[in-house]
């Protein structure tokens, strides 16, 4: 009955959009059956999944507010607008991150531009060398993201390792650094970021994309997630504001970077990347350069509404520190670059948004409709698109299967092919694996708020002035 009414979706997708390209659902057993794409121009390098709407309206504040940039006391870097990059090849080069990166692992500057083709086999086709100002120090680069055929591309990555000298670590650093391709200067790039020793070690780190207006007040959905991994075994989070920033996120995030357990990068991006998936995959890739020499395990991609859920015997305490490197070493000799999991949707009636936790829920799908969910390596991964890694050196992706652990995904925005696509009496599965952590983390969010978590969460979705203190305990 189930694949009947899946066949039956997929004619209905393909009557709308006139084609449809099939990708894979996990089951329990850790089989696959298919989904449809309902882009008129698929491919499987698009690895675009059914479903996906909601990664362009998910993270949005509301418009009540006031607007500045804002500061905090964990500001690590400023993206500036994305601009073509001036060079003398007549090939265009749009640059969109400089990340310098300073550990004790590597040291090296990472150069992000826009991925087109002919840059790609522009720069591949050329010696590229990387220099200060002076000529004091020049290494030749390397460039990734176009290598791997039949994955997506989002950018070329230009790779120059550099010297840790006491100028490169210092607070609020700031230096020049020409890149060249067979001996001729394609242009300069300033090289920035503040508070370099702020970062630390950490076992797993996860992205947050930046919030932008909308309908859908997210600052009431990220704390309840930041605490649920927090709980379990989350070091740290890098987040990221865009454009304008509101005062509610900057309040809502406070208390973590008060903590010292988020750090905040802000992107001054206008057009294509300062919104939706393109906005979404600029952080991604931001991030796993800032993170290779701080993070053993990355979650670039794991939205504010899906929730890392493993075993049942193996879903306790903070699991997340020593999960990832045994299900890697279960794969010995393979050297393991990331690990895939399934997202299986659980029964969130659209009534039941803004009242409790997200995870107060009992019934999901047994069965996932969607693309999945990963974590990385960052010393592994060259790229990063958002269900899977794009480019890498070596290693590979392992799959586990539904029954050792996927991504609970509480979704709580709903566009019309999510109706068409899900099967009407499928929810069917009792899982309350992570219904048992809803006491705890509405405790840790009362902590963390100092206050009533439903009287905190009302004024943080309405944008309020009032400070979060005035709450009483």
């Amino acid at each position: 009955m189930a694949l009947m009414h899946l066949l039956g979706i997929a004619a209905l997708f393909q009557a709308v959009t006139g084609s449809y390209k099939a990708y894979p659902i996990a089951n329990e057993g850790g089989g696959f059956s298919s989904a449809a794409c309902v882009r008129k121009d698929c491919t499987d390098s698009d690895h675009v999944c059914l479903g996906e709407q909601e990664e362009t309206v998910i993270l949005q504040v509301q418009r009540s507010l006031p607007s500045s940039s804002g500061t905090t006391s964990r500001d690590l870097a400023t993206i500036p607008d994305p601009g073509q990059f001036l060079n003398s090849t007549n090939i265009a080069l749009h640059l969109l991150s400089v990340v310098p990166s300073f550990g004790d692992t590597s040291n090296f500057v990472a150069v992000l531009f826009q991925y087109n083709q002919r840059a790609w086999e522009a720069l591949t086709g050329m010696d590229v060398f990387c220099s200060d100002a002076a000529k004091s120090h020049r290494t030749k680069a390397t460039v990734w993201g176009g290598e791997r055929k039949g994955t997506a591309r989002f950018a070329i990555v230009v790779r120059c390792e550099w010297p840790a000298s006491p100028a490169s670590q210092a607070h609020e650093s700031s230096f020049d650094m020409l890149i060249e391709g067979n001996g001729q200067e394609l242009g300069q790039v300033q090289v920035q970021q503040s508070h370099i020793g702020m970062l630390e070690q950490y076992g797993t780190v996860a992205c947050i994309p930046g919030l932008w207006n909308g309908e859908i007040s997210a600052p009431s959905i990220i704390p309840q997630w930041m605490e649920f991994y927090l709980l379990h075994g989350v070091d740290h989070f890098i987040v990221y504001t865009s454009g304008i920033t509101h005062a509610a996120v900057l309040e809502m995030y406070e208390p973590y970077i008060k903590a010292g357990v988020a750090t905040r990068v802000h992107v001054n991006t206008t057009g294509k990347y300062a919104h939706g998936d393109a906005h979404k995959r600029l952080i991604m890739n931001d991030c796993l350069y800032r993170m290779k020499n701080h993070a053993q395990w990355l979650m670039p991609s794991v939205d504010v509404d899906e929730y890392i859920r493993l075993a049942d015997n193996d879903s306790v305490g903070d699991y997340m520190r020593t999960a990832w490197d045994k299900i890697a070493s279960e794969h010995a000799p393979k050297l393991v670059h990331s690990i895939s999991m399934a997202r299986v949707r659980f029964d969130r009636p659209l009534s039941v948004f803004y009242d409790n936790l997200l995870v107060n829920t009992s019934f999901r799908f047994p069965v996932s409709w969607s693309c999945p969910k990963y974590l990385v390596r960052p010393t592994l991964v060259n790229g990063v698109d958002i269900h899977y890694p794009i480019s890498w050196e070596n290693g590979t992706q392992i799959s586990i299967p539904m029954s050792q652990g996927f991504a609970a995904h509480y979704r709580v925005v709903h566009g019309p092919a999510d109706y068409a696509m899900i099967p009407k009496g499928l929810v069917t599965v009792r899982d309350e694996t992570l219904l048992a952590d809803s006491p705890r983390i509405g405790l840790a969010l009362e902590n963390r708020f100092n206050g009533k978590w439903p009287e905190i969460e009302k004024k943080l979705r309405a944008g309020s002035d009032d400070q979060l203190s005035q709450f009483p305990a």
